[in-house]
């Protein structure tokens, strides 16, 4: 996750230098507002998703659920898809599209190795930890 933050970090702070800009109901301030709104913001919900995946955690059986998880990465590629194609709007001004290039690009890297990662940890932890007992041989 420390990876991917690197490059949502990118947004988050192009955001927070342009943030007085994000008060009207221009095209920049609704485009400020998604990236600081929904795409950082989940995120954050994508780590705490994965943090659930830690064994250890108390009532970590609870919380465990990579099915969440794919459903939250599925929406966040899909904001990243956005954010790229609006971006591309003449009311962006050009270093912040660059920014959303640059950082677009960094997760799309991220993103494939992270989704195998998960299913690695849904296999061989989270799978076999809530599985129901195995019955004794005879």
């Amino acid at each position: 996750m420390e990876r991917g933050w690197k490059h949502v970090r990118m947004l988050q702070i192009a955001y927070e230098r342009l943030e007085h800009l994000a008060r009207g109901e221009d095209e920049l301030a609704h485009f400020l507002d998604f990236i600081d709104a929904e795409v950082v913001d989940l995120f954050r919900v994508v780590a705490s998703d994965a943090a659930d995946l830690v064994p250890g955690l108390e009532e970590w059986e609870e919380c465990a659920d990579p099915g969440d998880m794919d459903g939250d990465m599925t929406v966040f590629i899909r904001y990243l898809h956005l954010l790229h194609l609006a971006a591309c709007s003449p009311a962006i001004p050009a270093p912040l599209k660059e920014t959303v290039d640059a950082a677009v690009a960094g997760l799309d890297g991220w993103l494939p190795k992270l989704t195998s990662l998960l299913r690695t940890i849904d296999h061989r932890v989270v799978r076999p930890a809530l599985a129901p007992p195995r019955a004794a041989a005879s």
